[in-house]
């Protein structure tokens, strides 16, 4: 059984300090702890410097080098206004160790330890005690400040209360019974000195008016108290259990989440509230924290412990946690106070550890807050978009990833394996072979497959001779038998015999023949059938044979023979056209078609026909006419009008005589049209004359003639006239036309007609001499081609094209038979040209034939035993002949071959067959062919199961490096949005001022003093009156553990998540107050490092503060070392931290990650080795010597150390500085030294100033933890003394523990360590030491010097070529042979770049990091450090890094090799060493690339009118009415149903209510005993319908419990109930409301205008309930909500 309540009484006991070594119960003077003011006196100085706060000065001494002196300097004597005990020599030096200590205690502990003791009670603890004690009464506050090295001190009232020294008066109670007044500053403090001397006078003590300066720590007392006071709380909190030993109190598996998280899949961006970047082990820390999860956070060195914290805090916040977070250093505070301000939620963290807050700060931070209670905060919808957008990117980013590294089924292999693989081959052959179901293979096959290609290998390893030389190769023999040898005997030798006969007459005949070719079985015997076509050889012309397209002879013969049929058909036509005009003509004799043999021939032909032409006229006439048509017509129409002329006159004279045509007859013509139409012609005279007339001119006599006779007539002579006229108007052109046979109407038109058909004939011979012009041109176009073509053949357009293609068709088929066996142009030539040739080749057919028929049968009998006979058919007889003699005297390679054939049948059988062809064909080399066929293997592997991939399958660079970039651009684009949304919820959840406030909550007190100008609340006692405020306006509380239990009195104040950093530095007696405060505890810290040792605590412990012990003393051993918070909470869970951010170059965290971690950091190679001012350097001062004897310390080496502080200002003004020693004696000694040079070198007092970010420090072993620069300078001190002795004596470091000292101290630098000491690693004799601590700082010495080498398991880079992978393999030898330096597996942890090339000539420095998608790009937890995070550290490390992509390696290694190169080449160009070596890192996040963009948008809040009213949100009162209430047939209602409708309706209803309500269904005004009778019968009937409890009534199933207003009820008829849900409700809305309060703002919510008797009684009774239900409590005078038990949550109906 735990024993809680004893360890809880050890814990206390170490708080409480009432001895006499404690200077607030016994104050002695001493040379250096304390001061006494004598100037101005008690009355005056109280007066002056704490009623009207006007600062003390002190006089000003230049003590520069004193410490160096060896006796004291002489007293300076003035008239200064303040006057001490101390000459003003000490007095400077005593002020300056008060101000330097509690400086550090304020920054170690953050609070003020530094006071002015006005009054003293000197008093002994027993009546007759000899040993008087000394104790100031009462204390104000001072703090002691300069403004230059050269200014004198100045004392200050500081804010912090006036008090009456606690521990005194908690001993005078305790002891004595004796309870010290409260003083108040407004009353005398002479008078209250009085009043206290009164008390103690009967103990005969003694009071006193004097002042003292000195250091007094009290704060333990309040936590003492604080643990006395909360102890049930303490006792049942399971994290106080836990540290007392209670493993039941913890669930230790609940971490066991954290196996196999997924952060990318499970934590999506919309859910996360990370405000700066977080690795892996960092998330889970964060995940951890967000589940309540209490656990202990390891943070080494540089691990980005702050940066965990601050993400922690910015998710409880986002969840709406309140936050205590809890440190002994204020740098640890101040660290993660900086980056919650960057993130913009400063304004929702309060520190109270700062030296530099005061009151008024604070309470404007708590204005500025409450004021941004008047906004409403809107996160724009682009955020949210980002957000979905980056997990979208990192899914992505993660498929590719996991698909590379998924093993694929059935072989088993990942797809970067296989890419290894093939890399590591892309120097061998790309050969095509098929392999059978390749994406079914599984390893065991291809297993087989590489067993049985190596015996395959290995057999033909083991032949005599290549296999491919063996005689037998080729061979089907399975065992070589008897019989076999039998039969090779007889047949090989009879083949061998004929063969040569054969061979020899071959080539006899090659000679003859002029024939070259390869001399084979098949080759004679495809030559026979050529022989057989070359003895039936016409000459022909030798090119038939070796043309390209014969075919195309023919397409041209095929043409000649169309030109010469269409030739002689022109031609004969010609002929007879001739003869038809020599007929005619005899001009045309001397013409012949027969002349037409060119074009030539038939030009002159043409020739003759124009001077035909020529030589007659009206040829010529003709000849002359363009348009020849007009000749024909012309004379068509002469001749058709010259008929119709003939015709007419010809049937006139056959009637008439020919005087006839002498008549008048147009004139008679036109009386017959107009004068003899009417019938009185007949009485014309006229008319009668005209008849006589033509009667008259009858050849006959007629005695009659009628008028259409007459017109008749008249119309033929009319007719006969017109064509005499046409013929007479055309004579000229006739004339023209047609010349000397032109004679008008006496032409003679068939003489006529006869010489225009002549001219027809004539040029028609024209057209035909034309036609065939044009066909002998065509012909003589290509008639150089014809030549060429058909050389002597050709005779031209004549030739016999008939002949021609019978031989074309003989040579057409010799070629197909030359072109088929290969023959050569001598031989087709001899055939085509010589004519005996024919002969010569039959003979020779017919003799190959028998001797080829002689030999076939031994021939076949050999061919059967061999696979491929064909091929032995086309071996050269020659060769053949060595294969048979080989065969015949070569049995024993058969057996050779035999074994070879039998690998290669197991082969084939495991489905080689295709490959082990493809070998024998290539002749592929045996040391190729393994690596032939995994090449082909893996490559056909990939493309089948690939589409199974599509990230890898689809994979681009340029697509994955833009996908990283916005990526990347997200990831860090999402810590801003995280920002804005967690400040939307805060700022939204801020209290309304809006709302009524009673004036006694706490809104209400802080307004108050936020007007006030003077006379401000202290802000202990504020914060004491708001603890319900103060945490909803600052959720997030930042302190010490002593500020915990000083600030944070009230009981209200309870916090979701207590967080402690620094815990190895903190009591647990200390930090049980702040545990016990929360509910969730997260202790972080770093075991390796500083435990709360009694030489930390020396300055602030209620004991003395001026030890004088010699350093060696027991005070440095971690043996008497306190237990830390983080060493008792060893059963808590532990989350580790791994990735070391911290050291720019890796030498600076080495030593300690190989010396202390194991090796267990991850931290980050450095692009350049040892070089000045950066990594770990040792200093070597050899004239220093340890002064054992005298102030002790190193001045020689002190003196460098400043040296080196100058020559760091100089050099690097912009890297910070930080100086460590072993020794409090050490650092004063620097300090000095450091001061001295100050005074001749004040341009660099700007250095020294304490307002900087990182100011400048000199510290001992003891205070730095938590502290970091840029530059550390690290001073050993310890050194032989003058003597020359070395004792092994080194102080802290020489005792138990002594290795965490060191390793806080060597891991404090981000950029340089340099070592300071005056002793080699060999003066440290590790044979005279037992301890660790001196061994390991000789190693440290040796490291400084030597660097990594002589940590041997830890190297800069690997000395052999090492590889992850066999790609890494493949990109590592690709460089190799391109001649750059490289280095492999470039680390000094667990994390390597893959390889590194060296710079050319600068030693010592790499150009550019190779990054592949291997083993540590899959081994991230995350996308964030696989694709943005690692490469980001590295990158500001100085690193270029360039990443090469496998996928796209394999598909193009020529030009992603290029693009290496090229990146290689630049890197080289461009590196600048200087620029790789500058600068700092920082672990806070990088602004995104793309320019984050204002996600919060702020919009004023406003209270609607309604709410002003009901400020409260109650519901409207409204009464029953029966109007929906069901009704009978008769239009009744039910009783029954009107009772539920009111109960329903105004619940919880009161039985008097619900009587009047009812009593008008029974005709009543008023609730009568008949109406009540009636009711409680009905309500008889509705048991289970509705519920009583007392005199009230609820529905069956309700829920909740409405309040109702306006109210109309009497407070009798309002339920308790309701009462209470309606003081819940407000309570809600106001913070720290006293009980009074909140009942009277029930009173007035329910409107009535006065608190009377029974209405406070029943708001009393409502209040009673809610605390006896655990609804409420009542802490510090303040109404809160109190933790419900399970029972009030499983029936929160039963209010």
């Amino acid at each position: 059984m735990i024993n809680v309540d004893k360890k809880l009484d050890a814990w206390k006991n170490k708080l409480l300090d009432l001895g006499k070594r404690n200077r607030l119960l016994n104050y002695h003077d001493t040379k250096r702890a304390n001061l006494q003011i004598q100037k101005p006196e008690f009355s005056e100085l109280w007066g002056s410097f704490v009623l009207n706060e006007n600062p003390l000065v002190f006089p000003y001494y230049d003590d520069f080098g004193s410490l160096f002196e060896d006796s004291d300097a002489v007293d300076i004597q003035n008239n200064h206004a303040v006057l001490t005990n101390q000459s003003i020599k000490d007095q400077q030096k005593t002020l300056r160790n008060l101000r330097n200590k509690a400086k550090t205690v304020m920054e170690e502990q953050g609070v003020n330890v530094l006071y002015l003791a006005f009054g003293f009670l000197k008093w002994t603890e027993a009546e007759h005690s000899h040993f008087p004690l000394c104790s100031p009464i009462i204390l104000v506050p001072v703090s002691l400040s300069w403004e230059s090295i050269t200014s004198p001190f100045v004392l200050s009232l500081h804010e912090d209360e006036i008090v009456v020294n606690p521990t005194l008066t908690y001993k005078l109670e305790n002891d004595y019974g004796i309870t010290l007044p409260a003083f108040d500053i407004e009353q005398s403090l002479t008078q209250y000195l009085f009043d206290i001397s009164d008390l103690v006078e009967h103990n005969e003590w003694e009071v006193t008016q004097e002042v003292g300066l000195s250091l007094f720590s009290f704060l333990k007392i309040n936590m003492y108290k604080d643990i006395e006071l909360h102890h049930d709380a303490i006792v049942d909190n399971l994290i106080v259990r836990a540290l007392c030993g209670d493993a039941a109190a913890i669930d230790r598996s609940a971490l066991s989440l954290m196996d196999g998280y997924d952060h990318d899949r499970q934590d999506l961006p919309t859910e996360t509230f990370q405000v700066v970047d977080a690795d892996a082990s960092q998330q889970d820390a964060i995940i951890c924290a967000k589940k309540g999860l209490s656990f202990i956070l390891q943070g080494p060195p540089g691990t980005g412990k702050s940066q965990t914290i601050t993400n922690i805090i910015a998710e409880c916040l986002a969840d709406g946690k309140k936050i205590l977070f809890v440190s002994e250093k204020m740098a640890a505070l101040e660290v993660v106070k900086r980056r919650l301000d960057k993130a913009g939620l400063g304004d929702f963290c309060l520190t109270l550890h700062s030296h530099k807050a005061n009151k008024k700060e604070v309470l404007e931070q708590l204005r500025h807050t409450l004021d941004l209670s008047s906004k409403k905060a809107n996160i724009s919808d682009e955020a949210y978009q980002r957000l979905q957008l980056l997990q979208a990117d990192k899914d992505q980013l993660n498929e590719y990833a996991n698909e590379l590294y998924a093993p694929v089924q059935s072989l088993n292999k990942t797809i970067y394996e296989v890419n290894g693989i093939i890399a590591n081959l892309q120097g061998y052959d790309d050969i095509v072979f098929a392999i059978p179901d390749v994406a079914s293979t599984t390893p065991e096959q291809l297993s087989a497959y590489i067993v049985e290609l190596t015996r395959f290998v290995e057999t033909i390893g083991k032949m005599s001779d290549d296999y491919k030389y063996n005689p037998w190769y080729g061979s089907n023999v399975a065992l070589v038998t008897n019989e076999l040898r039998h039969d090779v005997g007889a047949n090989v030798g009879a083949l061998i015999e004929k063969t040569q006969q054969l061979s020899s007459y071959a080539d006899d005949k090659c000679k003859s023949l002029r024939l070259t070719c390869a001399v084979s079985y098949s080759s004679l015997a495809d030559l026979l059938p050529t022989l057989h076509i070359a003895a039936n050889s016409p000459v022909v012309p030798p090119q038939w044979i070796w043309m390209e397209n014969i075919n195309s002879l023919s397409s041209d013969l095929s043409g000649c023979e169309t030109r010469k049929t269409n030739y002689i058909a022109l031609r004969n036509e010609l002929q007879r056209r001739y003869l038809t005009i020599a007929a005619a003509d005899t001009a045309a004799e001397r013409l012949s078609a027969n002349r037409t043999h060119n074009v030539v021939d038939v030009m002159c032909e043409a020739t003759h026909l124009q001077q035909i032409i020529a030589e007659n006229n009206i040829y010529a006439t003709w000849a002359r006419i363009t348009d020849i048509q007009m000749l024909f017509t012309a004379f068509e129409e002469f001749k058709k009008r010259a008929g119709v002329y003939y015709e007419k006159r010809t049937c006139l004279l056959r009637t008439y005589e020919s005087e006839i045509f002498s008549i008048d007859y147009k004139s008679m013509m036109q009386r017959f049209k107009s004068e003899y139409t009417s019938v009185l012609k007949v009485f014309n005279g006229q008319y009668k004359a005209d008849k006589r007339s033509i009667q008259g001119l009858h050849r006959e006599f007629v005695k009659k003639v009628d008028d259409s006779t007459i017109i008749s007539t008249l119309t033929t002579l009319k007719e006969i006239e017109k064509q005499q006229v046409w013929i007479s108007e055309n004579s000229t052109k006739l004339q023209a036309i047609f010349g000397a046979l032109y004679c008008g109407l006496d032409t003679d038109f068939e003489q006529l007609s006869r010489t225009i058909g002549v001219f027809r004939e004539i040029q028609n011979c024209e057209q035909l001499l034309l036609q065939i012009r044009d066909v002998l041109a065509a012909h003589e176009s290509k008639e150089s081609t014809l030549k060429r073509e058909f050389d002597f053949e050709y005779a031209g357009i004549e030739t016999d094209w008939v002949l021609v293609r019978q031989k074309l068709l003989w040579a057409n088929s010799f070629r197909l038979a030359v072109t088929k066996n290969g023959l050569n142009r001598d031989f087709s030539d001899y055939v085509c040209l010589e004519a005996t040739a024919s002969a010569e080749c039959m003979r020779s057919f017919r003799r190959l034939s028998e001797l080829l028929a002689s030999a076939e049968r031994e021939l076949n009998w050999y061919l059967s035993i061999f696979d491929q006979p064909d091929a032995i058919r086309s071996m050269s007889l020659a060769a053949l002949l060595d294969k048979l003699i080989g065969c015949q005297n070569g049995l024993a390679q058969l057996e050779e071959w035999i074994d070879f054939r039998t690998a290669r049948t197991h082969c084939e059988q495991n489905g080689l067959d295709a490959y082990v062809h493809t070998i024998e064909e290539l002749s592929i080399a045996t040391d190729k062919i393994v690596p032939i066929f995994k090449k082909r293997f893996y490559r056909m592997w990939l493309d089948a199961i690939l589409p199974r991939y599509p990230a890898v399958m689809y994979f681009r660079r340029r697509t994955q490096e833009s996908r990283i970039a916005e990526f990347s651009t997200l990831d860090t684009l999402q810590f801003e949005i995280a920002k804005a949304r967690i400040k939307q919820k805060l700022i939204n959840n801020l209290p309304s001022l809006n709302h009524f406030t009673s004036g006694v909550d706490e809104i209400s007190i802080l307004r108050r003093e936020l007007a006030k100008q003077r006379r401000i609340m202290p802000l202990r006692r504020l914060f004491r009156v708001i603890p319900n405020l103060l945490p909803t306006l600052k959720p997030c509380l930042m302190m010490s553990p002593l500020s915990v239990s000083l600030f944070l009195e009230a009981d209200s104040y309870h916090f979701d998540t207590v967080i402690f950093d620094e815990a190895s530095q903190v009591c647990t007696e200390n930090a049980i107050g702040a545990i016990s405060r929360g509910d969730q505890v997260i202790i972080a810290g770093d075991s390796k490092q500083l435990p709360p040792t009694n030489f930390f605590n020396a300055t602030t412990a209620d004991s003395d503060f001026d030890t004088e012990e010699d350093e060696t003393d027991d005070e440095y051993d971690s043996i008497n070392a306190y237990e830390s918070i983080l060493d008792e909470a060893s059963l808590l869970p532990e989350q580790t931290l791994r990735w070391h951010y911290r050291s720019r170059h890796e030498h600076l965290i080495a030593f300690s990650n190989a010396q202390i971690y194991n090796n267990n950091l991850i931290t980050f190679p450095s692009n350049v080795d040892k070089v000045a001012d950066v990594g770990v350097e040792y200093i070597f001062t050899p004239s220093g010597h340890y002064d054992r004897g005298g102030r002790k310390g190193n001045p020689v080496e002190a003196q460098r150390v400043a040296e080196l502080v100058f020559e760091h200002f100089r050099k690097f003004p912009n890297r910070s500085l930080g100086v460590i020693a072993f020794g409090e004696v050490q650092q004063q000694t620097i300090d000095t030294a450091i001061r001295k040079t100050r005074l001749t070198n004040q341009q660099y007092e700007a250095f020294f100033s304490e307002d900087r970010t990182e100011p400048f420090f000199v510290k001992n072993l003891e205070n730095v933890q938590g502290d970091e620069r840029d530059t550390i300078i690290f001073s050993i001190g310890y050194a032989r003394d003058a003597a020359g002795k070395m004792y092994m004596n080194f102080g802290p470091l020489s005792k138990m523990g002594g290795e965490r000292r060191l390793n806080v101290a060597i891991t404090r630098a981000k950029l340089n360590v340099k070592l300071v000491g005056s002793i080699h690693p060999t003066d440290i004799e590790v044979e005279r030491i037992t301890v660790d601590g001196p061994k390991l700082l000789r190693n440290y010495i040796d490291f400084a010097i030597n660097g990594p080498s002589v940590l041997l398991s830890q190297i800069t880079e690997s000395d052999l070529v090492e590889h992850d992978s066999p790609f890494e393999e493949a990109v590592y030898n690709f460089l190799n042979r391109k001649g750059y330096k490289l280095g492999t597996q470039v680390g000094c942890s667990g994390y390597r770049i893959d390889m590194a090339v060296k710079h050319p000539t600068i030693s010592g420095r790499y150009v550019l990091g190779i990054e592949c998608d291997g083993a540590s790009y899959h081994s991230a937890r995350t996308a964030r450090e696989r694709d943005r995070l690692r490469q980001a550290v590295l990158e500001d490390m100085g690193w270029k890094i360039y990443r090469i992509w496998s996928t796209d390696w394999i598909k193009d290694p020529i030009t992603e090799g290029q693009k290496l190169l090229d990146v290689v080449k630049a890197a080289i160009e461009q590196y600048d060493a200087e620029d790789k070596v500058s600068g700092t890192y920082s672990t806070t996040p990088v602004t995104p690339k793309e320019e984050a963009k204002e996600f919060l948008s702020f919009d004023m809040k406003t209270v609607p009118p309604e709410d002003r009213v009901n400020p409260y949100g109650f519901a409207a009162y409204q009464q029953a009415t029966f109007a929906n209430v069901p009704r009978d047939t008769y239009g009744y209602v039910q009783v029954t149903d009107c009772i539920v409708e009111v109960v329903n309706m105004e619940y919880p209803v009161h039985y008097e209510v619900l009587c009047q309500k009812l009593a008008g269904l029974f005709g009543n005004e008023k609730a009568t005993v008949k109406v009540r009778r009636e009711i409680d019968y009905e309500l008889g009937n509705l048991k289970g319908k509705v519920i009583r409890k007392g005199d009230f009534f609820y529905p069956e199933s309700y829920t909740e419990i409405p309040v109702r207003i306006p109210n109309m009820r009497k407070i009798s008829h309002i339920s308790t109930d309701e009462l209470a849900q309606a003081m819940l409700t407000i309570m809600s809305k106001c913070f720290g409301i006293t009980a009074d309060g909140l009942i009277s703002e029930t009173v007035r919510a329910y409107g009535f205008n006065r608190a009377g008797g029974n209405i406070m009684e029943a708001m009393q009774r409502a209040m009673n309930r809610l605390q006896q239900q655990g609804w409420i409590k009542i802490a510090d005078g303040k109404v809160c909500k109190a933790q419900l038990s399970e029972f009030y949550k499983e029936n929160i109906c039963e209010l």
